[in-house]
């Protein structure tokens, strides 16, 4: 299931015409039978804005989008994967999730693996986000053949804090999938 899908160059319009949330309410609302609620519908508002704006510098118009995809067989959902082929032709899938966390609201936990957010009415532990996608990675990977076939899709996976500030004591590390 897809709540969005489209070029990219439709995705940053869609954005632009502050229609992006509505769309995939309304496919949300058709899908599960009932209404998303305001926390997601403000986070797709927000953070696929800060995606358009990324995406912007970019030279990807023709290349596809799907914006919350569910895992096949379980309830996760991928924020966003983007579609496209590299300077050589190969084809390449990006798997990203996004996260409006800030430094300020983001602590270390006890728990390896995990962080502690605060919502600001209250805290609450969280897979670290590179972990989170790591399974969505490991996920496909395992699921899908066109990982495995002999012109096989090279498959990535990040994180994009779009609130976090690059610093020297912050709790993020780097990691590449």
């Amino acid at each position: 299931m897809r709540l969005y899908e489209g070029t990219v160059q439709q995705f940053k319009e869609e954005v632009l015409k502050n229609n992006i949330a509505d769309i995939i309410s309304n496919k949300y609302k058709e899908y599960y039978k009932r209404k998303v609620n305001s926390s997601e519908f403000n986070s797709w508002n927000v953070s696929l804005r800060f995606l358009k704006d990324v995406l912007e510098s970019s030279e990807l118009l023709k290349n596809r989008i799907i914006v919350e995809y569910e895992l096949p067989y379980s309830e996760k959902r991928i924020d966003v994967i983007l579609f496209g082929k590299d300077n050589k032709g190969n084809e390449n899938i990006i798997v990203l999730e996004l996260k409006q966390w800030s430094n300020d609201k983001v602590e270390d936990s006890q728990n390896e693996g995990n962080v502690i957010v605060d919502f600001g009415k209250f805290k609450k532990e969280h897979p670290h986000p590179s972990l989170q996608v790591q399974g969505y990675y490991y996920y496909l990977k395992d699921f899908m053949t066109l990982f495995e076939e002999d012109n096989k899709v090279q498959l990535s996976a990040c994180v994009y804090c779009h609130n976090y500030k690059k610093g020297k004591e912050e709790v993020f590390i780097s990691s590449k999938i």
